[in-house]
């Protein structure tokens, strides 16, 4: 998902050029703001684009696609290629560490943007930005329909060299398939445990053997590289950490 989150001026008027700017995240970096080379003008674009504001978004990316923007380079001086786009806050399991067992609050349906509205910033981020690799999240993106279109939407991108998706793997093994053929290259597959008992106290959810039999779909259907991310947690999961790595 994306927000855009602008000033109150309008848009109207918007055909200064554009320089981008961009925030750290944890340890990665993501494309966050757009300026407008004007005292009054500064939309900040976050990692959420809600469709009500689709109107300002249209008027941003014409503007940009106009103009020769220059790479995505931080206070540091790094110039940044890589980014991740969320396109779901849903999940099907909840983790502890991660969102609450009940009363979790989401994005309405109507506000998250469409396949067709990804694309777009994607593929203007791409031609424009410099971003090279792109990182399909959640949530668990899985739980919203028809991700491989979009997987194939994005692979058309003529200057994008990667294309990967992180996922928990429960809905991997029937989906595993389309992703590969769309153009999905690399998977990440979050895995803290091989015990069902700490699985399920985990993510307060059962489901360890479907989360294997993804990974097993996902090597079978030839990808790139499938990695398992794994989260050692203090008195829970480290006794099976060296387990892991075998």
């Amino acid at each position: 998902m994306f927000t855009v989150m602008s000033s109150d001026h309008s848009l109207a008027n918007c055909d200064q050029p554009i320089t981008p700017v961009h925030h750290l995240h944890g340890n990665r970096s993501v494309p966050s703001a757009c300026t407008l080379d004007s005292p009054i003008q500064n939309y900040r674009v976050k990692h959420c684009l809600h469709h009500s504001e689709s109107e300002r978004l249209t008027a941003i990316i014409s503007t940009m696609s106009q103009t020769s923007s220059p790479p995505l380079i931080d206070s540091f001086g790094r110039v940044h290629t890589s980014l991740r786009l969320s396109v779901t806050d849903r999940c099907n399991i909840r983790c502890f560490y991660c969102m609450p067992e009940k009363g979790a609050e989401f994005v309405p349906k109507d506000n998250i943007l469409s396949f067709e509205e990804i694309y777009r910033l994607a593929r203007l981020l791409v031609e424009q930005g410099g971003v090279r690799d792109i990182r399909i999240t959640g949530g668990e993106p899985l739980v919203r329909q028809q991700v491989p279109r979009l997987i194939k939407m994005l692979a058309g991108i003529g200057k994008l060299e990667d294309l990967s998706l992180t996922t928990n793997g429960m809905l991997l093994a029937e989906h595993a398939q389309a992703l590969r053929e769309a153009g999905l290259k690399r998977l990440n597959i979050s895995l803290d445990t091989l015990n069902k008992e700490v699985f399920a106290k985990i993510t307060r959810r059962d489901g360890l053997d479907k989360t294997l039999q993804g990974i097993d779909a996902a090597i079978k259907c030839g990808f790139e590289s499938v990695k398992l991310n794994t989260l050692a947690i203090k008195g829970v999961t480290e006794p099976e950490v060296a387990e892991l790595v075998r």
